[in-house]
């Protein structure tokens, strides 16, 4: 779709609702980055090259030096104004679109995982609005953050209990909402697909067949081209006794919460 930014100053609210608008949100290193990529490998979504923020100027971006990978700690500057949309709407549609591959499919993903922040924003303006919350058990994500980051893993967890509080209340606020843990994305792909597919209004075989694929991811296991897995094992291995006493110290609630542990064995479904 051509057109400038007079042409989406008139028209954004149309050209949004001829859409299906799927938000992926969660905590970063939770899976989010692989879903996008699964879902956009079986041919029945438009996608984005990168995050959605990296495509426009509307939204505030979740990269701040010095809080790399933990963005909940200045959760207030990454909020939207409703008060703003007027102005923000009409840039943002169209930033994404230019953004996309053509011709753009009836279903758009867009994944920038700090979006949790903004969800009853973007339930409120895009009427076709669906969110997938990516959980993942918070020992792994908490060692990827630290591995990546540096960060201190006190930090890394009180990130991740912080954002799945976010999630936990953000969710209650939109229409049309799906839970998904990486456990059962990179576990069992199958049946995950078909909630997918129910969910999504698209066709679970194609989702499934996905599994075959393989992906450039950066995860503990490299950032080689890799087929489907649950990591879990591997990063909560790379934890020393004392760094998962401090992981519960700090996101004991929600850890709790989801019936997460230190033993992938145990992990919950």
């Amino acid at each position: 779709m051509g057109g400038g930014k007079n042409y989406y100053s008139r028209h954004y609210r149309e050209i949004i609702a001829k859409h299906k608008w799927v938000f992926i949100v969660g905590c970063n290193n939770s899976g989010t980055t692989l879903l996008q990529k699964a879902l956009e490998k079986c041919g029945q979504v438009s996608a984005m090259q990168y995050e959605g923020q990296r495509h426009t100027t509307m939204l505030p971006r979740a990269y701040k030096y010095g809080y790399d990978r933990v963005w909940s700690e200045y959760a207030e500057e990454l909020q939207l104004s409703s008060s703003h949309a007027t102005c923000l709407m009409p840039r943002l549609v169209h930033d994404w679109f230019m953004a996309l591959p053509k011709p753009v499919k009836p279903v758009i993903v867009e994944k920038t995982p700090a979006n949790v922040l903004r969800m009853d924003f973007l339930n409120k303006h895009f009427p076709e609005a669906y969110f997938i919350g990516l959980v993942r058990n918070g020992y792994a994500v908490t060692e990827g953050i630290t591995r990546k980051s540096g960060h201190s893993v006190e930090r890394a967890a009180r990130h991740w209990g912080q954002v799945g509080e976010i999630l936990k209340e953000n969710s209650q606020k939109v229409e049309n909402y799906l839970e998904v843990r990486y456990e059962d994305l990179a576990g069992n792909l199958s049946e995950c697909a078909a909630k997918l597919a129910d969910f999504l209004g698209l066709d679970a075989d194609a989702i499934s067949d996905v599994q075959n694929e393989t992906f450039s991811l950066d995860t503990v296991a490299g950032n080689s081209h890799q087929s489907i897995k649950n990591l879990n094992r591997e990063s909560i291995g790379r934890l020393s006794k004392e760094e998962i006493e401090s992981i519960f110290k700090h996101a004991g609630p929600m850890l709790d919460h989801y019936q997460y542990t230190a033993d992938p064995a145990t992990e919950k479904r």
